[in-house]
């Protein structure tokens, strides 16, 4: 729950549900902080970008943990926007960063809890999970209904077993929705 608890220059990574730890593996135990170190090279500090906060209008200029973003497109290709309300700790990134404000990240498999009312006002994002339905993602994303530890197309990791994530759905993926609703 606090830095004073880890050992050394160890720090606590605050977390909702299961949501990855940075450098860490496997999935812990749900809603427990775990103390990780800063220090791991493939760690990026949280860097907010003056004048983004809000705008939602940076088409794919921000980095791996800069922020602030509304939506993956304001990440460079292969980033997501990780979307929380408060100042939970952003996978694959180390720092506070500022309260509301969402970061850029690799897109790995993040839980944030089971109940819709738990969930970021604007959505889901990218990766984040449980959902059950597209209307608990945030704006242009799909759940992707899972059976077990299926691959969610976009994502890294494994996530919870049945548990259903938010993901980007390829042009493929749409023209097949399409194709599908035409002939309903």
């Amino acid at each position: 729950d606090d830095d004073d608890e880890c050992e050394g220059e160890l720090v606590c990574f605050q977390r909702h549900g299961f949501t990855s730890v940075s450098g860490c593996a496997g999935l812990g135990k749900v809603q427990a902080d775990y103390c990780y170190d800063t220090r791991n090279p493939e760690l990026s500090p949280l860097k907010e970008i003056e004048d983004t906060f809000g705008q939602g209008t940076l088409q794919g200029s921000l980095g791996p943990c800069e922020g602030d973003c509304d939506t993956d497109s304001e990440c460079t290709e292969g980033l997501a926007c990780f979307q929380r309300d408060d100042k939970v700790s952003v996978p694959n990134c180390f720092g506070e960063g500022k309260a509301k404000w969402d970061y850029c990240h690799l897109p790995e498999l993040s839980d944030i809890g089971l109940e819709p009312q738990e969930h970021p006002a604007k959505g889901l994002g990218r990766c984040q999970g449980d959902c059950d339905k597209d209307s608990e993602c945030a704006q242009g994303l799909k759940c992707f209904q899972r059976d077990g530890n299926e691959t969610v197309e976009g994502c890294y990791g494994k996530g919870v077993e049945k548990w259903d994530y938010c993901y980007k759905p390829t042009e493929e993926d749409k023209k097949r929705e399409n194709k599908k609703q035409a002939r309903h």
